[in-house]
């Protein structure tokens, strides 16, 4: 089924509500647009071509449409089932021929007189640049979104199509490293996301901080750019008003699931462009982009916490993976955050963003561990990834150690199991278009969990990357064996790895030699017998695991006071020890009195309970394939 067809019928008979920001209230963008509900009338054809594309058959769908144009004899009717038809292709990523079925409608579009026929005529231009994007024909897609933005000028500066329009092409001239053409795009798009953040709304507040990760982005790549530090706090008292409203939320239960999430804010943006027809309708559902932050976080009760960790999450997957996992360790007191790798989760709904960048990520995780010691004054800090996830994490231990106190690598072996039948599907796919994703992400799950419920899971999962383009599969292969020449660099940090017997995705042996490749004496393998591919990403951990994983923490917790002392005068505060009051915790609940959103929240469901496990010793690891219960022993000699 489509998600963006999924959510349809509940948006043309729903009234749409939004989320307010804490101490802000408002119905609508200054001097724009209100967010009132616009009732749309579907006759029965209509219905029943929506009910075919909301049960999955977007191609049964198109076909019925196809045949009801054919025997349409009013010329404007037509046109508009023209619309709806080139709506059905786009879902379905036929770029090509939605765009060919647009410029028809777009022949035939009478002219823009008032504020509301400017508006229509901009998106369908929009609508045609969406299409030559998709198509990776990116100055054909820049060309009609200046026309667009001409069209809209007479449009409220507040106008969501602007932000939408800027942002998409400050994206193309970021992919074609135009970096000094897309700043004046850029600065536009902060503009409007300015002006609409006065809502009070909170996603009006995740466009702001969106356009402000941005331009932080563009001026990192500028030659000559501005002075970045006034936007970099910006971007950092952003993500902590977002992220505190978040924590506030979620440890109280008052956050809804991203399911729900995604169908408060779609009808909100729906509403705002005043569709007057199924066509309208369906097109801004599938144009609808769930905003995310790129960094989320579970907070502990206690201040201080005991420690802080950043996670990485594998490929495929995005932060929320970590849901269990943070919920968790949060109890036992340590402040656990989670950040989208580029391109996935958040990023993908980021023009110019959505392809793979992993050493952009390495990067992404330096300016990360930053934000934390700001937010928690120099608590011990531990870096862990998983699968993808791991290697980055090894990669960024290396590169950031005088900022961790130790790094978890989970899984982070490069080498695959039936590497040659996806080897061969990503040369097929190379000779066809080495730049057209495709579906990879079903082997992926398949052999990641054969647990139905954790492969449910992830394919519900909004956020999730299902389809990647040779290109990045064949990035993303090179970055992981590279990685085994970044261990070598791990000379002073503490390593914890970890790897499951039952493993279907990755060979344990590649886990072995990463593990053997670390420069550090200082290393731990904890091998779990019972395990598939996913340890932490997953409903439930194994109880000895976080247990040794909280004392390994704790055990290293003191292990750097110089790094403590420097990260603290970052931030202007005193390293933190038992008894200090300067770090963060969870918001209390008299400070979430106005925060409660217009929907009811759900409880997490437990997973499928883990096997008892043993740890295994390392010095054998030649025969830890055969054996299911052994002893662990630690390199490090504490």
């Amino acid at each position: 089924m489509s998600p963006v067809v999924a959510s349809l019928c509940s948006s043309l008979l729903t009234v749409s509500f939004a989320l307010p920001l804490p101490g802000r209230c408002s119905t609508g963008t200054p001097d724009g647009p209100k967010h009132n509900h616009t009732h749309v009338e579907v006759n029965a054809t209509e219905q029943e071509i929506i009910q075919t594309a909301l049960d999955g058959k977007l191609l049964d769908a198109e076909n019925m449409l196809e045949k009801v144009i054919s025997a349409e004899k009013d010329n404007a009717k037509k046109i508009d089932l023209y619309y709806m038809l080139a709506a059905l292709e786009k879902m379905q990523e036929k770029s090509g021929e939605a765009r060919r079925h647009l410029e028809m409608v777009l022949h035939h579009q009478p002219p823009a007189i008032d504020s509301a026929g400017q508006l229509r005529h901009a998106l369908l231009l929009k609508r045609i640049g969406d299409c030559y994007y998709g198509e990776r024909k990116y100055h054909d897609a820049l060309a009609s979104y200046n026309a667009a933005l001409i069209i809209s000028a007479a449009l409220p500066t507040g106008s969501r199509i602007l932000a939408d329009l800027y942002e998409s092409a400050m994206g193309i001239l970021m992919i074609e490293k135009r970096y000094s053409d897309a700043q004046g795009y850029g600065e536009k798009f902060l503009a409007v996301a300015r002006e609409r953040a006065n809502s009070g709304l909170w996603d009006d507040a995740g466009i702001l901080f969106w356009a402000q990760l941005q331009m932080l982005n563009l001026y990192r790549h500028m030659k000559n750019p501005p002075d970045e530090e006034p936007i970099r706090q910006q971007v950092s008292a952003s993500i902590d008003k977002l992220m505190n409203y978040r924590f506030g939320l979620e440890s109280h239960g008052k956050l809804p699931p991203l399911s729900e999430r995604k169908e408060i804010f779609e009808k909100h943006y729906i509403n705002e462009f005043a569709p007057q027809s199924a066509a309208e309708y369906i097109w801004l559902a599938g144009e609808f982009r769930l905003r995310t932050l790129p960094v989320i976080g579970w907070l502990p009760t206690q201040s201080p916490a005991r420690g802080a960790i950043l996670c990485v999450h594998g490929l495929g997957l995005d932060n929320q993976a970590f849901t269990p996992f943070g919920l968790k360790m949060s109890s036992r007191g340590y402040a656990v955050y989670a950040m989208d790798v580029r391109g996935f989760g958040a990023w993908l709904t980021t023009p110019g963003q959505e392809d793979l960048r992993l050493n952009e990520a390495v990067n992404d995780v330096g300016n990360i561990l930053g934000l934390i010691s700001q937010r928690h004054g120099g608590v011990p800090i531990y870096l862990l990834g998983e699968s993808m996830g791991g290697a980055i994490a090894l990669r960024a231990g290396a590169r950031f150690s005088k900022d961790l106190h130790g790094v978890i690598s989970s899984v982070p072996s490069a080498e695959r199991f039936q590497a040659k039948k996806m080897g061969l599907a990503v040369a097929v796919h190379f000779l066809k278009n080495p730049n057209k994703p495709f579906r990879v992400g079903d082997m992926v799950v398949q052999q990641a969990s054969a647990i139905p419920q954790v492969r449910e899971a992830w394919h519900d999962d909004l956020k999730a990357k299902m389809e990647m383009s040779p290109k990045e599969l064949m990035r993303f292969a090179v970055f992981m064996r590279e990685t085994k020449f970044a261990c070598a660099k791990l000379n002073d940090l503490p390593v914890f790895f970890v790897q499951g017997l039952k493993d279907k995705l990755v060979k344990p042996k590649g886990t072995y030699e990463l593990f053997e490749a670390v420069g550090s004496k200082d290393k731990n393998l904890f091998i779990i017998g019972s395990e598939e591919h996913l340890i932490f990403e997953t409903f439930k951990q194994s109880g000895m695991l976080l247990e040794s994983l909280s004392s390994w923490m704790d055990r290293h917790a003191e292990s750097k006071p110089d790094t403590l002392s420097a990260a603290a005068s970052k931030t202007g505060a005193s390293p933190q020890v038992p008894g200090n009051s300067g770090n963060t915790a969870a918001p209390s609940s008299d400070s979430l009195d106005r925060w409660e959103p217009a929907s009811s929240s759900a409880k997490l469901q437990a997973g499928q309970p883990v096997s008892t496990e043993m740890p295994v010793d390392p010095s054998t690891s030649k025969k830890r394939s055969k054996r299911k219960n052994n002893s662990s022993k630690n390199t490090s000699g504490q």
